[in-house]
């Protein structure tokens, strides 16, 4: 008998269960401007998560590329070491998604970088034993390709800003009733000049 009890008890509180679970649902319709508005914010994130480690990469190789140099006959070491000065200054003059829209942040580390490859391309072709080497030739390669896709995920990562942007100049009430730190946003600074 006790156990009829405990098997009806059970079933009930199971019934009551699987009802008040199908009656249950959302009061309130999802906020489909916060939805759009993190949707485009995970896409920013990983556009900027992919272009650093790009740029990561980038550096890595030019550092491997200067220490392959210096182990070759006829190698400029002066002007190699002086690379490797160079691109330790590059990294520490690196933007960070703050800093893009400070006046010069970008350029000056673009710039930088840029004169950096250059010396280190100069050498390559300077000295005729480099490019016999294929980890040489392969490390430019990697480093041109990896400096290609930085400019290919900026660009990327601009167009999910200017969504990001659009939404807080269009739809920023709404966007706040869900995310109240959207309030004290302006608008994300972007790569290019002219946004």
């Amino acid at each position: 008998m006790k156990l009829r009890v405990i098997i009806v008890s059970s079933l009930l509180s199971m019934l009551g269960g699987f009802y008040s679970c199908k009656n249950s649902g959302p009061k309130d319709k999802p906020n489909l401007e916060v939805l759009e508005y993190s949707k485009a914010l995970t896409s920013a994130d990983s556009c900027w998560t992919k272009m650093i480690a790009s740029d990561d990469n980038k550096f890595h190789n030019m550092m491997r590329l200067t220490e392959e140099l210096l182990l070759i006959d006829g190698c400029d070491s002066l002007a190699v070491q002086l690379a490797k000065i160079e691109i330790e200054k590059a990294q520490s003059l690196r933007y960070s998604r703050e800093r893009i829209g400070e006046k010069g942040a970008i350029e000056r580390h673009d710039s930088l970088t840029d004169q950096t490859l250059a010396s280190l391309r100069k050498e390559v072709a300077r000295n005729p034993n480099a490019i016999s080497f294929q980890i040489v030739n392969q490390l430019v390669s990697e480093i041109n390709q990896a400096d290609d896709s930085v400019l290919f995920y900026r660009k990327d990562y601009d167009h999910q800003i200017d969504k990001l942007n659009l939404l807080l100049k269009s739809k920023k009430r709404e966007i706040a009733q869900g995310i109240p730190s959207v309030d004290s946003i302006e608008s994300f600074p972007v790569f290019r000049l002219n946004p």
